[in-house]
């Protein structure tokens, strides 16, 4: 309620002028409009909703996570899972409304995002908002029905506190990473960027924040069951090659062109590839994955260091760019490219430059015209939607090269 009533407060006080506020008001008339559309067409979502709302009602019958039920989902996520079914079981409501307070949940959470990316120190707050309501626009057919808005908020939490509130920071990133696991792989680079900028009472203060999160979780989990986390990591680990991946995509080409067999099954509550090659693609990828993200994070602390000593600091817009090529790299390597991944990059590719804009905003659209537009097609390998999903993904290759460039330290002029 306190983070609630803080945003309602920053949300009144920022000035704006007559023209932005008109602008404002139909873009979030708009995004009502379209929720409302959306609202009744969740029948794309139903498995991972229908996930959703049997986790929150288990949870608050008062059974354990791990040991009385199963949980796909690390242990933060229950927080946006559970949060809508308490809303729901204060209305009298069902599985049928569940949705709904779902759909405002992420609404509340969009409206934070674009807040903080506002309110974010040394970046181009305007013309990035006005790029974060563009994509948060295209995005809401996925964007309303998942839980990935959480860990995106948490996402831009983190940078906008990084140096202003380093505790929070820290423990933001943090319950992030107990949220969707994904955003550890930004924690050596938010190492770098306090070690480069040599602020070490700043890292100090967001490693307590981590660590007080860190002490909270270990006092949760000694209520589960230690088998049923081995369990949890062990489905995840034994997932194949997911339909929508990057591997994914190029198998299904070389199947257009007579090369391989592959077959489309569901599995992990997805739809994976069966090949006879799986086995040792993915040995190829577990073994190349840790070499690329090395490799990535001595670019980025070179480019960092060349920085710091060309302009005397690193500045906040460099660690967003540095989060951007982290996510990209993880998302082509990853065995899973689920279409929600791409909500992660909601709160920083506002930040990149137009090109960079421009792409992703390309890629998110054909991710929605995927799914949850033309699924059907693709389970059939129809080579159009083949295409398609190559296309995207080859769009964020490029995304990546153009934030790998933009990361490029460049000499000043003297």
């Amino acid at each position: 309620m306190v983070f609630v009533s803080g945003v309602l407060r920053d949300i009144i006080s920022v000035r704006l002028s007559r023209q932005n506020c008109a602008l404002i008001l139909c873009v979030f008339v708009y995004i009502l409009v379209e929720s409302y559309y959306l609202y009744g067409r969740f029948a794309s979502h139903q498995s991972d909703l229908t996930l959703y709302y049997s986790t929150a009602v288990n949870l608050l019958e008062g059974k354990v996570p791990f040991r009385d039920f199963k949980l796909e989902y690390p242990f933060f996520a229950l927080i946006p899972i559970v949060i809508p079914q308490i809303l729901n079981g204060l209305t009298g409501g069902s599985f049928a409304t569940y949705p709904f307070w779902l759909v405002v949940q992420n609404l509340f959470l969009g409206l934070a995002i674009g807040l903080l990316i506002y309110k974010t120190v040394g970046l181009h707050k305007k013309i990035a908002v006005y790029k974060y309501a563009v994509i948060l626009i295209f995005s809401l057919p996925i964007f309303l029905y998942r839980f990935d808005p959480f860990p995106a908020f948490l996402t831009i939490f983190t940078i906008y506190s990084v140096l202003l509130k380093p505790f929070f920071s820290g423990a933001s990133l943090v319950t992030s990473i107990g949220a969707k696991l994904y955003t550890i792989i930004f924690l050596p680079v938010i190492g770098l960027f306090y070690l480069i900028n040599r602020r070490y009472n700043v890292a100090l203060l967001s490693l307590s924040g981590g660590l007080f999160i860190v002490l909270i979780s270990f006092l949760a989990f000694f209520l589960m069951e230690e088998n049923g986390i081995r369990d949890f990591l062990k489905y995840h680990q034994s997932r194949g090659i997911h339909l929508e991946s990057f591997l994914g995509g190029l198998l299904l080409l070389l199947y257009q062109f007579g090369i391989g067999s592959v077959e489309v099954k569901h599995s992990f509550g997805a739809m994976h590839l069966v090949t006879p090659w799986t086995d040792e693609l993915l040995f190829f990828v577990k073994i190349i994955t840790p070499l690329c993200f090395a490799a990535l994070i001595i670019f980025i602390g070179w480019a960092f260091r060349e920085q710091k000593l060309n302009e005397r600091k690193v500045p906040v817009l460099s660690l967003v760019h540095a989060f951007a090529a982290q996510l990209l790299l993880f998302l082509l390597l990853n065995k899973v490219l689920s279409p929600q991944y791409m909500v992660w990059l909601l709160p920083i590719i506002p930040f990149c430059n137009s090109r960079i804009f421009l792409i992703f905003t390309a890629a998110l659209m054909l991710t929605v015209f995927i799914f949850p537009g033309e699924y059907h097609y693709l389970i059939a390998r129809h080579i159009s939607m083949v295409l398609v999903l190559n296309l995207r993904n080859l769009l964020l290759v490029w995304l990546l090269f153009e934030v790998l460039y933009v990361l490029w330290p460049r000499k000043q002029v003297q």
